[in-house]
């Protein structure tokens, strides 16, 4: 991602954002059906919204996945 904006906003050449643009928001679709799976079997619903919010703050899910691993938001 680092090298397709600059080259379409710097270059005019698109063909990097047109491929990588789609994969990534399939990702990001994936991620949130992983968050909405998880609250219905092991966390609490403060786990999908702080999950949700991480999304959007690089680095965020790996912060938000250590979080999980330490046991935060599970539902006992």
């Amino acid at each position: 991602m680092g090298v397709a904006m600059p080259l379409k906003y710097l270059g005019g050449n698109e063909i990097l954002v047109k491929l990588l643009g789609p994969i990534h928001g399939m990702l990001f679709v994936i991620y949130i059906a992983m968050l909405f799976l998880g609250v219905s079997k092991t966390w609490n619903k403060n786990a999908f919204v702080i999950g949700f919010i991480a999304a959007i703050v690089p680095g965020g899910p790996f912060w938000f996945e250590s979080k999980l691993k330490a046991g935060n938001w599970s539902v006992d």
